[in-house]
């Protein structure tokens, strides 16, 4: 188990990017609180110019997801580590091919999901794909059909029980901005969120699921352009 207990406290391990073995080559290290100045590598061999970008821990502690040119350098995709087997890594997306890329992701509450954006079907066309942990390399494309032109944005999250994820996009009209929730049972068919907006109106970056799941909280020039408010509606 990844947690020790010292003295009646939790202590878990620090998991970190550093340039560590090599001068701007950044990679991913665990450290044991119990032996402090001394780590280990997580992530697998890389090329000579590829990096670690992100990662996100899994919250049992097992295991680590990460963004990097693990393979192909300049091409980022994702990965999964467990720091039990330090080294041994598997690529969680769907192999990409050229110019394409994982661009951020986020990992379900148990674990065993992760969402993540890429141009993996079209270039420079971002969308949301599902990925089980349990069956790495293949993917399901969970956000719905983009009008031409359209993005997926940054700030996805899925809901506190797993279920659902809410979305930021230029689904319907380019660069008009909404709020969409997709039920990762039924992929691609997504329900928006906000009501109507006021002509020039977007939903910005700030959203997320209220604890129980029941609403959704987002900042938006709803009612008045440019003007930013804070609004809430019920998720379901």
């Amino acid at each position: 188990h990844p947690e020790q207990i010292i003295s009646g406290a939790v202590r878990a391990p620090v998991v970190y990017v550093a340039d560590q073995d090599v001068y701007e080559h950044y990679e991913l290290y665990v450290s044991n609180p119990s032996s402090p100045g001394s780590s280990t590598k997580l992530s697998s061999a890389l090329p000579a110019d590829g990096d670690v970008d992100t990662f996100a821990v899994i919250q049992n502690g097992t295991s680590v997801v990460y963004t990097a040119d693990g393979n192909t350098v300049g091409r980022t995709e994702l990965y999964l580590v467990n720091l039990a087997t330090p080294g041994t890594t598997v690529r969680l997306n769907t192999p990409l091919t050229t110019n394409r890329d994982v661009i951020d992701f986020a990992v379900s509450p148990d674990g065993s999901k992760v969402v993540y954006r890429a141009d993996q079907n079209t270039d420079d066309v971002f969308e949301l794909y599902l990925v089980n942990v349990a069956n790495p390399g293949v993917s399901t494309k969970l956000s719905a059909p983009l009008i031409a032109g359209g993005w997926v944005r940054t700030g996805f999250s899925f809901s506190p029980d797993g279920t659902r994820v809410v979305y930021r996009a230029d689904q319907d009209q380019v660069d008009l901005l909404e709020l969409f929730v997709v039920d990762i049972a039924s992929p691609g068919v997504s329900k928006q969120v906000n009501p109507q907006l006021v002509s020039g109106g977007n939903v910005y970056t700030a959203f997320g699921f209220s604890p129980d799941g029941a609403r959704i909280a987002y900042i938006a020039d709803q009612d008045s352009d440019d003007v930013l408010e804070l609004c809430t509606v019920i998720s379901m």
